[in-house]
């Protein structure tokens, strides 16, 4: 059953503390983030997760949607974020719990919310977690005055939690999964086949002991044993996730001939195949030379040169083998309703597409690319938009002429003696390339060269504003664990995009309160603080050194 969390507010606590603490209290960021985090969570959207009828009533959806806030933002473990909740006075009070001898909800509780988020999210397409996002950041973009006319994207890849496996070994591994789900009598029909890999315990170590001569034999007879057991346990064990990912592997890496199963080759694997049995759908991507198992974060976020801060509006996730604009294509219609004056779309060369050029058009959003993918076309002849949606010129140096058509392709018919006489070499109607100097073109056509030519038509100062998008996929960066995430899956990845949003936007509001000052501590007490817990640090740590030496 649900019931909303109906704690005391912040300031009506007046037994909290001393004065002088009270104080110190309402410098903090955990008091910024109760007031413009945790009491703005909308509760009310996560009623659909429990029962209309009398029942035990739910943990505080407020106070676990902002533990998971504080989880991702800080890299804590759930260990971690716990002993924070049962120690750190301060976390507690940026959740509203301002009883000290109370727990708001046990691990299993934050584990279960979450699982049920899921499978409505699974059941109905509705994430719970981006409607919140959504509904904090368009009340940020109001209460701080952010414009969101113009705005820009990009994008960057995580890595899964997940081990890197060879080829041989993955397969000795999913293989080596599904034994274990089998019974014995199954176990012992198969024992023959199996006994090598569970002679050697683990796939590593299998593969290990293998020289480089050795391996098309394992791969060949690795793949019989597959198709056997595929066959075999189809009906049984169809459903277990064991059997799919061993079907799913075997259907990727072998093919079946006339003489037998054999490996596919290499070069003909595919970035979607499965990385990892513990993560399903991560894949497997190349760039700059490193390579990447997991997923793409594609962001979007406010940029006019006016804001004294700028917010991300949206993100979304994908898989990393995925187009960079046909994720944009998704993104674009729900970023429109969130923030309904952006005009203006800043991204670089990977976005551009017939799809974004249209849907973009439609939305009266200029898109502004600040380089271009591949060789640019000649653009001699030039195609502009006339008063009607539908009317167009198409002119070069030497005329212009007006065409119009409701649907389907335009045609412009140029003077045949002036396209004669042009010296121009590269234009699409120079001799022998255009039967009757009849130029063929579509909305698509001047909607590309539109984009191709807006970065012309804009004032140098906002040539340069895409750039520091760049900076806030590194402040993502600063919430992985050894350049990987903690979470595997394309749902809880999802979640740490949308919560790692709310906390860099936080972030951002909170630096922001402390510039313009108030309440919030300005910088050079904040920056006295800084010195004063590094000197704190550094002694610890040489005292702890120094101990050592002495009990050595």
């Amino acid at each position: 059953m649900f019931k909303p969390n109906n704690q005391m507010e912040f300031d009506s606590c007046h037994d909290i503390s001393d004065k002088r603490r009270l104080e110190k209290i309402r410098e903090s960021w955990e008091y910024s983030f109760y007031h413009e985090i945790f009491n703005k969570i909308d509760e009310s959207d996560f009623m659909v997760l429990y029962s209309d009828e009398a029942s035990r009533p739910n943990s505080p959806i407020n106070m676990m949607v902002g533990a998971l806030i504080l989880l991702t933002a800080f890299e804590w473990t759930y260990e971690e974020l716990f002993d924070n909740l049962d120690f750190n006075l301060l976390t507690r009070y940026s959740l509203g719990m301002f009883d000290f001898q109370k727990t708001a909800f046990s691990v299993a509780t934050l584990f279960n919310f979450q699982n049920k988020v899921m499978d409505y999210q699974i059941s109905t397409g509705i994430d719970l977690f981006d409607k919140m996002f959504t509904k904090l950041t368009v009340g940020q973009l109001e209460k701080f005055k952010v414009k969101a006319n113009i705005q820009r994207s990009d994008s960057f890849l995580v890595s899964s939690n997940i081990r890197r496996y060879g080829r041989l070994q993955l397969l000795v591994e999913v293989l080596m999964r599904f034994h274990k789900k089998l019974d014995a009598n199954e176990k012992e029909k198969f024992a023959k086949e199996f006994e090598i890999y569970l002679k050697h315990h683990t796939s590593a170590r299998f593969v290990y002991n293998l020289n480089k001569d050795q391996m098309p034999h394992e791969m060949e007879k690795i793949g019989a044993i597959y198709q056997a057991l595929v066959n075999e346990y189809a009906v049984k064990h169809g459903e277990c996730v064991e059997y799919i990912n061993m079907k799913r592997v075997f259907g990727e890496h072998f093919e079946l001939r006339p003489d037998g199963v054999k490996a596919i080759e290499p070069k003909r694997l595919k970035s979607g195949n499965l990385q990892s049995p513990d993560d399903s759908t991560a894949t497997y991507r190349k760039k700059n030379d490193k390579q990447y198992y997991g997923r793409v974060i594609n962001l979007i976020e406010t940029c006019d040169p006016r804001n004294d801060v700028n917010l991300i509006t949206n993100v979304k996730t994908a898989a990393n083998n995925k187009d960079d604009g046909e994720i944009l294509n998704g993104q674009i219609t729900a970023a429109k309703e969130i923030t309904p004056k952006l005009k203006e779309l800043y991204t670089d060369a990977a976005y551009g597409n017939e799809k974004n050029d249209l849907l973009m058009d439609k939305l009266d959003i200029s898109h502004v690319q600040t380089a271009i993918k591949g060789q640019e076309r000649d653009r001699t002849l030039e195609i502009e938009r006339g008063a009607g949606r539908n009317t167009f010129y198409v002119s070069c140096p030497h005329q212009c002429v007006k065409t119009y058509s409701d649907k389907g392709k335009l045609e412009a018919s140029l003077d045949p003696e002036k396209c004669m006489n042009c010296t121009n070499s590269k234009c699409a109607m120079a001799v022998g390339k255009s039967k009757n100097c009849v130029y063929v073109f579509d909305k698509a056509d001047y909607l590309r060269q539109k984009r191709i030519k807006s970065i012309e038509k804009i004032p140098d100062e906002r040539k340069h504003l895409r750039n520091n998008v760049e900076a806030t996929c590194h402040e993502y960066r600063t919430m992985e664990t050894d350049k990987k995430l903690k979470v595997r899956g394309d749902f809880k990845t999802a979640i740490f995009a949308i919560l790692g949003a709310v906390a860099i936007n936080f972030g951002r509001i909170y630096r922001k309160m402390i510039k313009t000052g108030g309440k919030f501590p300005n910088y050079i007490k904040v920056y006295f603080n800084f010195v004063q817990n590094l000197a704190e640090f550094i002694f610890n740590k040489l005292f702890q050194s120094a101990s050592v030496k002495i009990c050595a």
